[in-house]
């Protein structure tokens, strides 16, 4: 269950997952959820943003929001919104 936000980023090799901090220095999304039982590790659950086309992805759960501010979140959704219009 996440109550919190999730975000959706590198995974690195398929089988070798990166940690939360190494995978944020590369391109990511953020969502925020409420007591969700499941979250898609998937661009849908994220405006349909795929932040890294052709990569391997995972998801991590902030329950305590811990590594973003509401603006930072709000600023990394309309990030990629600008992205998908300029496309």
């Amino acid at each position: 269950m996440c109550n919190g936000n999730v975000y959706y980023m590198a995974k690195g090799e398929e089988k070798r997952p990166l940690d939360f901090f190494t995978a944020s220095e590369d391109k990511f999304t953020v969502n925020t959820v409420n007591n969700t039982q499941n979250v898609t590790c998937a661009s849908e659950t994220f405006e349909d943003t795929d932040p890294l086309p052709g990569e391997y992805k995972q998801c991590f759960c902030d329950n305590d929001k811990s590594q973003g501010t509401p603006e930072s979140v709000e600023w990394v959704k309309n990030y990629w919104r600008n992205v998908k219009i300029q496309r």
